[in-house]
C-alpha cells in the first residue's frame, strides 16, 4: 500500500508552495492571500531516488472558525491527518513560533503520527538561525526550506524517506485524468464525493467554494483514474481578483490535459451564455466529453415525459456545435444515474482511442468523395487522393489533396467530411480532427 504524506499547518505559511516544489510541477495554486486552498488535493509523488507516496496539500488550520466554510476547511485537515504515515508540519519563518502553531503541534501530537516540522520560507543562508527557534513546538525532526525558492527542497526528500521508507518502487500504473467543469454551484464537488465515496471536496452553497482544483483517485470500471473538481468558471467582469484569474487559466489546463472532461449543467435553470462559454473552451481543448444534467432527483416532469429527450433537444438547439457529447441526467446526490454516467465514460474513452483499419476507411473514402467531392477552390478543383487516420485521442484524420491552396478548400467540407467519418465509424463523445495535407500530383 502507497504511504501517504499530509501538509498541514496554519493558513499562508507556504502549503501548496510547497507541494508544488515536492512535486516539481504548479499543481496547486498559490497566493499571498490566506484561505486560498480549501480541499484536500492529492496526487502521486515519486521522488528522485525511488520511492513512490500518496501527498495531500490541504487548507489553514483555522481555530474558533466564524464561518461554516471555516469548520468544513478544518474537517478536510482532520481527515487528512488521519489518512497520513506522516505529516509535514509547515511553519513561517518570518511569523516566528505564534499561538496557532503551538496550538497546531498540540494536535498533530495526539495524533501520535510522525511529524517533520518544516520551516518555510528560509530564503537565505542567515535566516538558518531562526529556524531553531521553533524547536520549541516539540518535534525532533527540523528542515528549513524556501518551497518558493526550491531551496533545501532535497534535504527534506532525504529526511522524508529517513523518516517513512517507501515499500513501492517509483513505477505507477496507468492513471487517467478525468475533469469535471462547469459554472459555480451546479453540483461538481457533490459529484467528486459521489464518485470518491467520502466527503474529499467540500460542499457548500456558497458560490466559488472550489478555489484550487481538487484532485482524488478512483477506480471506475477497472480503470485507475485521476478526478479533477476545478473551480466554476465565474462570468466576465471588471475587476476579478488576481486569484480568480489564476484559478481560471488553471482550470483551462486541466481541461486541457484531461482524457474526458464531464461538463455539468443545472437542470433547473436554463443554459446561459456561461455555459455556452465554457462549453467552447472544453472543445476547443480537444478533451473527449461528456455533457452531465445534474439534479434530477428535484425535476418535477409530467409522468410519461421524456426528460432526457427534451433536455438534448433543448442543447441540440442552443449549442449545436455540442451534439457530440453524449449526455447523461444524474443526481448527484442520491446517486441515480451514477451506473449510465460510467458506461458512457468507458464509452467515450474508448471511441477516443479508436483505431479505424485503413481497408474500411478506403472504401468509406470512395464512398465521400463519389457522395460528395470537393468544390472548385482558386477557381481549381483539388483531387483528393486518400484518407488515413494519423492519430488517437483525439482521433486525428489527413486527406491527401492534390491543390496549390489548401488554405481555400471551404471549411464546410471539412465539416462534411468530419460528420460522415463521426457518423460512419460511431464516434461519440470525441472530437474528430480532419487535416488536409498536400499531396503529389501523380498517383
Amino acid at each position: 500500500m502507497t504511504s501517504t504524506i499530509a501538509i498541514v499547518g496554519r493558513p499562508n505559511v507556504g502549503k501548496s508552495s510547497l507541494f508544488n516544489a515536492l512535486l516539481n510541477r504548479n499543481k496547486a495554486i498559490t497566493s499571498p492571500n490566506p484561505g486560498l486552498t480549501r480541499d484536500r488535493t492529492y496526487s502521486y509523488y515519486t521522488p528522485a531516488g525511488g520511492g513512490k507516496y500518496l501527498l495531500i496539500d490541504t487548507g489553514g488550520f483555522i481555530f474558533n472558525p466564524g464561518r461554516d466554510i471555516e469548520e468544513k476547511v478544518n474537517l478536510q485537515v482532520e481527515i487528512a491527518v488521519n489518512q497520513a504515515d506522516l505529516l509535514l508540519f509547515v511553519v513561517d519563518v518570518y511569523s516566528g513560533v505564534s499561538s496557532t502553531d503551538e496550538k497546531i503541534a498540540d494536535k498533530l501530537r495526539k495524533s501520535s503520527k510522525p511529524v517533520i516540522l518544516v520551516v518555510n520560507k528560509v530564503d537565505t543562508p542567515d535566516k538558518e538561525v531562526n529556524a531553531f527557534d521553533f524547536y520549541s513546538l516539540g518535534f525532533s525532526e527540523l528542515a528549513s526550506v524556501s518551497a518558493a525558492h526550491k531551496r533545501n527542497i532535497y534535504s527534506l526528500v532525504d529526511l522524508i524517506k529517513k523518516k517513512l521508507p517507501s515499500s513501492e518502487k517509483g513505477k505507477r500504473e496507468e492513471m487517467l485524468k478525468l475533469c469535471i467543469a462547469g459554472k459555480p454551484n451546479v453540483g461538481k464537488s457533490t459529484l467528486v464525493n459521489a464518485l470518491a465515496g467520502e466527503n474529499r471536496v467540500i460542499v457548500d452553497e456558497m458560490p466559488g467554494t472550489t478555489r484550487n482544483p481538487a484532485r482524488c483517485f478512483v477506480k471506475i470500471h477497472q480503470r485507475n483514474w485521476e478526478v479533477v473538481d476545478i473551480a466554476g468558471f465565474w462570468r466576465k467582469k471588471k475587476g476579478k481578483e488576481v486569484e480568480e484569474i489564476i484559478s481560471m487559466i488553471s482550470a483551462r489546463k486541466e481541461i486541457e490535459e484531461a482524457n474526458v472532461c464531464i461538463f455539468m449543467l443545472d437542470l433547473l435553470k436554463p443554459i446561459s451564455f456561461q455555459d455556452k462559454r465554457i462549453a467552447g473552451w472544453i472543445m476547443e481543448s480537444g478533451a473527449s466529453v461528456i455533457a452531465v444534467g445534474n439534479k434530477l432527483d428535484l425535476i418535477e416532469a409530467e409522468k410519461d415525459a421524456d426528460v432526457e429527450q427534451l433536455y438534448r433537444d433543448d442543447l441540440d438547439i442552443r449549442m449545436p456545435y455540442f451534439r457530440i457529447a453524449p449526455l447523461v441526467l444524474i443526481s448527484a446526490i442520491t446517486g441515480e444515474g451514477l451506473k449510465n454516467l460510467f458506461y458512457k465514460l468507458d464509452e467515450v474513452l474508448e471511441s477516443a482511442y479508436k483505431k479505424v483499419p485503413q481497408k474500411d476507411l478506403d472504401v468509406f473514402f470512395k464512398k465521400l468523395i463519389g457522395k460528395r467531392p470537393p468544390p472548385e477552390a482558386a477557381n481549381v478543383r483539388p483531387r483528393v487522393k486518400s484518407l488515413r487516420q494519423a492519430g488517437v485521442n483525439p482521433p486525428v484524420f489527413k486527406l491527401d489533396v492534390v491543390h496549390h491552396r489548401l488554405d481555400k478548400i471551404p471549411k464546410h467540407w471539412k465539416n462534411y467530411v468530419k460528420n460522415a467519418i463521426i457518423k460512419e465509424f460511431g464516434y461519440k463523445g470525441t472530437p474528430v480532427v480532419v487535416k488536409l495535407k498536400r499531396g503529389s500530383k501523380g498517383f
